[in-house]
Order: structure tokens, then sequence, then C-alpha cells
């Protein structure tokens, strides 16, 4: 994996794009395991950076996954999942910025919204717009989401991502937001592996 720098919000969505990479390979190289975390227990992530340099990043954990699940959005188009997706940040009272989508052996999307008055943003609401883009855990309508919430000037206040394949989920706050989540200080990014039951 290639990075500018290894700090901030891109280890994040770095290391999101890494988990749907395991998870297809995962799914794909399943010979009948009731768990992909019984068929790639993790993998180890290096970083590499402009001069050459190298750092390990994580070492990202899968399991309680459960082999070919559908994904909701399989099979829609991108027109219909852009306007979806701008209906949802329209409602929230934010503008819809960015969309790209992906195919992970599946639906992925990443989605850049801008939201203008991040002073009264709360973590319901950022979580809250990530179900109605995205799903709920165990519904989930893409094998991977990567939602990233801006302030008007561009700054990142928040990145959540998952991927289904995985059961791995990212999270970074911003230090110059860290009321949002509650906490203060906040300065590295935070991602973390977790189960999926779904």
């Amino acid at each position: 994996m290639k990075l500018d720098n290894l700090s901030g919000d891109d280890t994040t969505h770095a290391l999101w794009e890494t988990n749907l990479v395991e998870g297809a390979v995962a799914e794909l190289a399943n010979d009948g395991q009731a768990d992909l975390g019984n068929v790639i227990a993790g993998v180890v992530v290096t970083a590499r950076k402009p001069d050459g340099s190298t750092a390990q990043l994580s070492q990202v954990a899968n399991g309680d996954v459960v082999p070919r699940q559908s994904f909701s959005a399989a099979g829609k188009s991108g027109a219909v999942l852009r306007a979806s997706f701008r209906s949802v940040v329209s409602a929230a009272h934010m503008q819809l910025a960015d969309v790209r989508l992906l195919d992970a052996d599946g639906p992925a999307a990443f989605v850049h919204v801008v939201d203008s008055t991040p002073e009264t943003l709360t973590a319901r609401d950022v979580s809250k717009l990530n179900t109605a883009l995205f799903g709920a855990p165990g519904q989930y309508a893409f094998v991977g989401s990567d939602l990233v919430v801006c302030d008007a000037q561009g700054r990142e206040i928040v990145s959540l991502t998952a991927s289904g394949r995985t059961g791995a989920f990212g999270k970074w706050i911003s230090p110059h937001y860290p009321a949002i989540f509650g906490q203060s200080g906040i300065a590295p990014p935070i991602a973390s592996a977790s189960s999926s039951g779904s």
C-alpha cells in the first residue's frame, strides 16, 4: 500500500481499501468454510511512503463473517445509487461533495459530504447518516463503505469505514472536532478491527 503520509485520515481510508481486497480474496478462495476468518486469518499492512521508507500500520483481523453474503446495492446503477445518496444527504441538511463506487467482488461506496454547521454535529447525526446511506448491521447494502464528513473549508471532521467481508471497522476523528464523539484531544487516527455477526 502506498501513502503520502502515515498520519491523519489517510491511513483509515487506505486500511479500508486493504480490507476490501482481503475480503474479496477470502470470498473467492473459500473452499466451504462457514467463517471467512478461517480462510484468511488477517493481513499485515505495510505502507510505503514516497521516499521509499515503510511502516507497519496494523494487523487487520478477520472473523465471524458469513460467506456468500448478498448486498442489496448489487446490480443498481451508479446513477440510482448517486441519486439515493444525494437524497439522504440532503435530508440530513448537508451537501454531497463526491461519490466513488468500487467493485470489491460486490458494491462498495465512498461518500464525501460537507456539513456547513459542524459545530452542531453530533455522533448520533453521523451514525444516523451512515446507517441511512449504507444500511444497518446485518442489513448492509454494500460490501464496504467509507463516509467522510468535512466542514465548509474542506477539512475532514470524521471518517467511518466498514468492510463487510472482514468484519473490520475504522473511525477517524479530527482533533479540531473532538466533542462530536464526546472525546477530547484525539490526534491520531483510530482504526479498529471487530467481529461482524452478519
